[in-house]
């Protein structure tokens, strides 16, 4: 009925152009729903091209970066923590009896451990909602770590829970505890590399929250190393892990450095387990 009213009382000429406004406005409307989706079936069509298939094994995500990336073995292997040390991390994993875990990871790298770690615990059941800590600068020569590191995550099924924040735990250090990689020398790339300061600490200020396990695995300076430790224990949970790598003879201010923290962290901290390389403390429940 108002249709009709509103035909008779305007001039043909404006009716005309009324109408011919609704009609582009609905191929218009048309159209965009056209393109949504079209963006959905594409992002579908994606999702089901991209095959997520957990690793069978350690090497498995190993080789992944070594033949995706054309990355060294050698780079890949000695700049992640061994298979044997891992599974001495993921039994006192298990051995908190959680059916979900927050991992606080400090230097990833390439995630190699990290994966496979997550992995073997998903494997037992066992969820991880991980939080990284790493400034993505360049590694032992290999460069947008970041980026490889989340492609083996999706490439692996493994992407879903983890948080990476491209940051330093404290302030800005030399990438490669300053020796040079590859033609890569740190000291002359310092200013080039740029990254958040202090994440530790914006994380506390920000109430991010509190951590199961605390991988230390990043700055080889002992005084940092002390100074994360400082950080972290206000961050982990009572009966939580800190676990520290490098505690070996190769890396004598890093074994001196956890050699006392125990001695001085004894009414806080037991020490759980050793194996050479891996040291790895409870925190008290009392």
């Amino acid at each position: 009925m108002v249709k009709t009213i509103i035909k008779f009382c305007l001039p043909y000429g404006c009716f005309y152009l009324l109408q011919k406004y609704r009609l582009k406005k609905s191929i218009a409307a048309d159209l965009a729903g056209v393109v949504v989706r079209d963006r959905e079936n594409a992002l579908i069509e994606r999702d089901n091209k991209i095959s997520s298939t957990p690793p069978k094994s350690y090497d498995e995500i190993a080789n992944y970066f070594i033949d995706t990336y054309n990355i060294p073995a050698q780079e890949v292997i000695d700049g992640s923590i061994p298979k044997e040390n891992c599974d001495t991390i993921i039994a006192q994993c298990i051995r908190l009896k959680k059916p979900t875990l927050h991992l606080l990871n400090i230097g990833n790298y390439l995630g190699v451990a990290l994966l496979y770690i997550i992995n073997e615990l998903k494997n037992k059941e066992i969820s991880c909602l991980v939080t990284i800590i790493d400034p993505n600068i360049p590694h032992r020569g290999v460069t947008d770590l970041q980026t490889k590191f989340f492609d083996a995550s999706q490439r692996f099924g493994l992407l879903k829970d983890i948080l990476l924040i491209p940051g330093y735990s404290l302030n800005k250090s030399l990438s490669n505890d300053g020796v040079e990689f590859n033609s890569y020398n740190p000291i002359q790339n310092f200013d080039r590399e740029v990254a958040p300061e202090n994440v530790l600490l914006s994380l506390t200020k920000r109430q991010f929250g509190t951590f199961d396990i605390a991988i230390l695995d990043g700055n080889h300076n002992s005084t940092y190393l002390k100074n994360e430790i400082s950080q972290v224990d206000k961050m982990l949970n009572k009966g939580g892990l800190i676990v520290f790598d490098d505690v070996n003879d190769f890396w004598s201010p890093i074994k001196t450095t956890v050699k006392n923290f125990t001695e001085n962290y004894q009414k806080t901290y037991d020490q759980v387990v050793y194996d050479g390389r891996i040291l790895i403390a409870q925190k008290k429940s009392n």
